[in-house]
């Protein structure tokens, strides 16, 4: 009798420990390799819309990479996609008046117009955030898109001066950008301990303190992106909210609807 009840503590042991280790290696298992491939710009007309404002258009090119913890074609689910776009701030930005004048007189106008609105970021910010329903591992690239629309593109053209008319004009490239994942809940680090991209098309833009940007330098960016793209809620456009014509000709990945209700 005794053996028996020492057997069964002894089963009762080995089955916390098991369930400690496995629990030990669920937290820890590392995230999935999600590599940013490219990141294009360009200026689009957009069907059923006026067509002399184009609309700024974003495709980010990704990839799921085979790793240990995710092996080829296991599936990644509940995976949010990020793209925030660093454009100059303008008066027009912030209040849709227009300023003339020197780049003295449109400088100050800003910054009256930022302590007006309360909004002393160095740029204007524009976010958005997709849901995926599924990411196949070591499935190929993979292709999304983001709009500003054309009245905002016009807008900052007519308006916002030369800085602004460099930024938006042409490609409408951004002076800086980012991508970022996350997957089951928890944000995928853009760089590693050692402080440098795992990714290095996951951050750019044209100005040379967005290339290869260091950490350091990024957080502050993420941090004042987060306490100001607020104020552009809803100006980047995720591509299942413009007509199918322009979505990625292939690979896109189907974007979670959450609108729908059971």
């Amino acid at each position: 009798m005794k053996f028996t009840l020492s057997l069964k503590k002894c089963a009762a042991v080995f089955a916390a420990v098991v369930a400690s280790v496995v629990a030990f290696a669920q937290e820890t298992k590392p995230p999935p390799y999600i590599d940013v491939e490219k990141v294009d710009f360009n200026s689009v007309a957009m069907p059923y819309s006026d067509a002399n404002q184009k609309w700024a258009m974003s495709e980010v090119r990704f990839r799921v990479k085979p790793t240990a913890a995710y092996p080829q074609n296991s599936f990644l689910n509940n995976v949010k996609v990020t793209l925030t776009l660093a454009y100059p701030k303008t008066v027009s930005a912030l209040t849709g008046a227009r300023v003339t004048g020197t780049r003295a007189d449109r400088d100050a106008a800003t910054a009256a117009a930022a302590e007006e609105t309360g909004n002393d970021a160095k740029f204007s910010y524009y976010r958005a955030t997709v849901t995926l329903v599924g990411l196949k591992v070591g499935d190929g690239p993979k292709y999304l898109r983001f709009f500003v629309p054309g009245e905002i593109v016009d807008r900052e053209i007519l308006n916002g001066g030369a800085a602004a008319q460099r930024s938006w004009q042409g490609k409408a490239a951004p002076l800086a950008y980012w991508v970022t994942f996350n997957y089951d809940g928890e944000d995928i680090p853009l760089y590693n301990a050692a402080g440098k991209l795992v990714s290095s098309f996951a951050v750019g833009g044209t100005e040379a303190y967005s290339r290869n940007m260091k950490k350091e330098v990024f957080d502050k960016f993420q941090s004042e992106a987060s306490s100001s793209s607020s104020d552009t809620k809803g100006l980047l456009v995720p591509q299942t909210y413009v007509p199918y014509q322009m979505w990625p000709a292939k690979n896109s990945p189907t974007i979670l609807r959450e609108e729908i209700q059971q």
